[in-house]
């Protein structure tokens, strides 16, 4: 079971992701933003963090080069539907993966976040 914190502004797409990934045994908790997010990681220590790129006040690009300036080793995987052409972007500022909002996308997720915590120390 993995610690997942989800970011998310849009509680639906956020309550959507929670559902599968706590059917798969994962724990979640959610950030309605990247600053309440970032605010969580500071007292909480999770094993992945799951994070949709067009967010308002600091999107999840800004979010991903924050979160490296903490220090912290956190695997982060990006979503996007309309922002999808910014997923490449993420990989480049520090995303360990990118996920199209498209057909399959909870698998993906869920297989995604196997492995990244299965591969975890």
């Amino acid at each position: 079971m993995a610690k997942v914190l989800v970011i998310d502004n849009d509680i639906n797409d956020a309550d959507l992701i929670s559902l599968h990934l706590e059917k798969a045994g994962h724990s979640i908790t959610y950030a309605s933003s990247a600053r309440n997010a970032l605010d969580t990681i500071e007292v909480i220590n999770f094993d992945v963090v799951i994070t949709d790129i067009i967010m308002p006040e600091i999107d999840g690009l800004d979010f991903i080069k924050e979160l490296n300036n903490t220090g912290k080793k956190i695997p982060v995987i990006a979503v996007s539907g309309l922002g999808k052409q910014f997923l490449p972007i993420a990989e480049v500022v520090g995303a360990s993966y990118i996920i199209e909002k498209s057909d399959n996308y909870y698998e993906k997720l869920i297989e995604r976040v196997n492995r990244l915590t299965v591969a975890a120390p």
